[in-house]
């Protein structure tokens, strides 16, 4: 079905905004100058485009008061006010979507990053070169940190090697030690800005590798098909990064302008940064905004943190935990990954409960998923299937040509690779990273 079933919806409510302006004493009609029908992630929604620049004041048609005027008679279809290009009343014609309170993390999907689920009930994931750069804004308990751990915990199990700065301490405290870290995390300015500082290194660093292939890479994936030893992503995640600018010196600064030339340069190199706040200010994220494909703001405190990070406002009316604004995939709720998990992570990309159907399949079936053998360990036989079915479509399992084509678990250890020898805490020297990498790889 297309947008023109919203038709009739559309024309009633126009004309009960045109009652609504009538009857108010400071509003009125004839300001509106056209009406604008849309559609956008299954939302259809109505915009009031009204001449600004003709408007006596603002105030009136941006005022609680006749939002919630207009709310009542249009029967408690949600209205939403846009000044960010031109004033506008928006309100949503479709019905509100239905999405879960609680959304528990599937499990690690090689190749993808899980984010949550969708209005109309689809995963969203993304591959991580889609993901691009990614700005997430969010108040203390509204999923922001939640959200980070995800995508580390994904980073993690993917076999990416990870630099994290994390102001307040809390989001990573259950990560210092692990082996994916390039550097301990870095929970003060300083430690933050020498932390960027590694960053931009090893993108330089990159660079002179890129060179030495005849043709010139453009991306992560034609280096490593091309060069004798592969390079892994790096995801950078800097957390409070509003708060981390103003402490550094502000938007002009060394700190800020790195993190500009990582978020302009980085992506071919195989670097993702993930700059995250409870608020950010459009002169301080600066430049680097422009550069982030995946855009994420959960509950804020102002419409202005939602303008900076989605050019419209709305997500400060947002309620549930993990509910989240988006571009690009519009309202979504996102994956819950308890905290305790995080440290655990395998490379396997494996759950807890995962990791224990893997162990005891490799110890009595040599890996062979069959439905005899998982039946064998007491799952009842239509979870055995849909096992197998996730698993082979995660990446996890595989037909085997040398066990006559049998489902068996793919070749992933049951911890990562570079675990077998800890990393130490790097050094702030370029060379030191280096030889940080090489063990990694």
């Amino acid at each position: 079905m297309t947008i023109t079933r919203y038709l009739p919806a559309a024309e009633q409510a126009a004309r009960t905004i045109l009652t609504v302006l009538a009857q108010r004493p400071d509003t009125d009609p004839a300001h509106i100058v056209r009406w604008k029908l849309t559609e956008d992630h299954s939302q259809a929604w109505l915009f009031a485009v009204l001449d600004d620049r003709r408007l006596p004041s603002l105030r009136p048609y941006t005022s609680p008061e006749l939002r919630h005027h207009l709310s009542s008679a249009l029967r408690g279809k949600p209205v939403v006010v846009s000044n960010s290009t031109g004033l506008r009343l928006a309100i949503l014609l479709s019905d509100r979507p239905q999405l879960p309170a609680s959304l528990p993390f599937p499990g690690w999907r090689k190749g993808l990053a899980l984010i949550g689920q969708g209005a109309n009930g689809q995963e969203i994931a993304a591959s991580w070169d889609d993901l691009g750069h990614v700005l997430v804004a969010g108040m203390t308990g509204s999923g922001k940190s939640n959200l980070l751990r995800l995508l580390a915990a994904q980073a993690i199990a993917e076999g990416h090697a990870l630099l994290i700065g994390d102001l307040r301490g809390r989001t990573f405290s259950t990560l210092n030690g692990h082996p994916a870290l390039l550097a301990p995390v870095a929970d003060t300015p300083e430690a933050c800005a020498e932390l960027i500082r590694l960053a931009t290194n090893e993108m330089e660093r990159r660079s002179r590798l890129y060179n030495t292939i005849p043709g010139g890479p453009e991306t992560l994936d034609e280096y490593n098909t091309a060069a004798l030893i592969s390079l892994p992503r790096l995801v950078v995640a800097l957390n409070e990064y509003n708060a981390l600018v103003l402490a550094t010196g502000g938007p002009k600064a060394e700190t800020a302008r790195s993190v500009t030339l990582l978020t302009t340069q980085g992506r071919g190199y195989g670097i993702t940064v993930i700059l995250a706040g409870q608020k950010f200010e459009r002169e301080v994220v600066g430049a680097a905004q422009d550069q982030c494909r995946t855009r994420i703001c959960f509950q804020v405190q102002k419409p202005s943190t939602s303008r900076v990070v989605l050019d419209r406002p709305g997500a400060e009316q947002l309620k549930v935990p993990g509910r989240a604004l988006t571009d690009p995939w519009g309202l979504i709720q996102v994956y819950s990954l308890p905290k305790e998990l995080l440290p655990a992570a395998p490379g396997s990309g494996l759950t807890p409960d995962e990791t224990r159907i893997a162990d005891w399949v490799r110890q009595h079936t040599e890996g062979r998923l069959t439905l005899k053998a998982l039946t064998e360990m007491g799952l009842p036989e239509r979870e055995a299937r849909r096992l197998r079915r996730d698993w082979q479509a995660r990446g996890l399992a595989a037909p085997r040509p040398d066990q006559d084509n049998a489902l068996c678990l793919a070749d992933i250890p049951s911890k990562p690779a570079w675990a077998s020898e800890p990393v130490q805490a790097v050094q702030t020297d370029e060379e030191t990273l280096h030889e940080t990498l090489t063990r990694t790889l």
